[in-house]
């Protein structure tokens, strides 16, 4: 829902989110940073996954947390990304954000939301609540997601991204990420389908 679906304001939560801190207080250190395969360095992690090196060039905020001098910076372009959409001290985001029970990451979160300026409206959900607000596209923010399998490609990219897909939660729709989602599908050369995969 407008305002909250500009891309800009996703970025500002991505840049605000210290997720380190979220998987050492909230997951007991379970978890990982990274993009949406584990990199192929980390135990576990998958033949399609991009090196850290190509995940830190994304974008700053893309790359891991890390210290407190990294999330300052984090935080000045989240600051700065929020003042283009108009927010600001005296006019801070208020979005609807959902949480999954049993919401103990409300804490962390929380804090690195307001030192840039949004002040979330929480609703802590159930499982099955969640999964129907989630579904119906009632929300204005959440972080969930669900993990699939991460083996290959398809079951990621088809669940989560594919415009038609019902955990596209966020209804993002892009016919070109589409049509690279399908090609990558039936590419049968594994040098190439790796390269349409990082596309």
């Amino acid at each position: 829902r407008k305002p909250w679906n500009d891309p800009r304001f996703a970025l500002a939560v991505r840049c605000a989110i210290d997720s380190k801190r979220v998987i050492d207080t909230v997951s007991d250190g379970l978890g990982y940073e990274g993009p949406i395969f584990p990199l192929a360095t980390t135990p576990g992690g998958s033949a399609w996954a991009i090196t850290e090196e190509e995940w830190k060039a994304v974008h700053p905020c893309h790359g891991p947390s890390g210290s407190k001098e990294n999330m300052e910076k984090r935080r000045e372009i989240a600051r700065g990304l929020l003042k283009e959409l108009g927010f600001t001290a005296e006019n801070p985001a208020r979005p609807d954000w959902v949480i999954w029970l049993p919401g103990a990451n409300l804490p962390p979160t929380e804090e690195d939301m307001r030192a840039v300026g949004i002040e979330p409206k929480f609703r802590n959900l159930e499982t099955a609540q969640y999964y129907a607000v989630s579904s119906n596209g009632e929300f204005d923010l959440t972080p969930g997601g669900f993990a699939t399998s991460r083996r290959d490609p398809d079951h990621w990219l088809y669940e989560h991204y594919y415009s038609t897909s019902n955990r596209n939660y966020g209804a993002y729709t892009n016919a070109e990420v589409d049509a690279l989602i399908d090609l990558q599908s039936r590419t049968l050369d594994k040098a190439e389908r790796y390269k349409l995969i990082q596309q």
